[in-house]
């Protein structure tokens, strides 16, 4: 029974890290030149559908029984960060150099 629960928050924990690298993948490609490729939105989707099915996995080894709720709620929160890299990519077109070097 234990180790199904460390099963379980490895699964979360990956499934948050995907997320997450999605995320900096497609800041990262936004700061360096504002061109979004179709391998670009494609590895962020693949990352985002690891992401999801690892963490509903993982709430569903531990034994979680609002996993509804909580799967909605870490929905929200990757969408308000995703909607931060498409408020960059439409409000920001020229990028002083000295501020891409800071991200480096």
């Amino acid at each position: 029974m234990k180790l199904k629960k460390i099963l379980g928050l490895i699964l979360i924990i990956i499934g948050i890290f995907s997320f997450l690298a999605g995320f900096l993948f497609m800041f990262i490609s936004i700061l360096n030149g504002g061109n979004l490729a179709f391998s670009h939105i494609s590895t962020v989707l693949i990352s985002g559908l690891v992401g999801i099915i690892s963490i509903a996995l993982g709430m569903n080894i531990t034994g979680n029984r609002n996993l509804k709720r909580n799967i909605g709620i870490i929905l929200i929160i990757i969408s308000v960060l995703f909607s931060i890299n498409l408020f960059i990519t439409y409000y920001i077109s020229n990028i002083p150099t000295g501020m891409l070097m800071s991200f480096f």
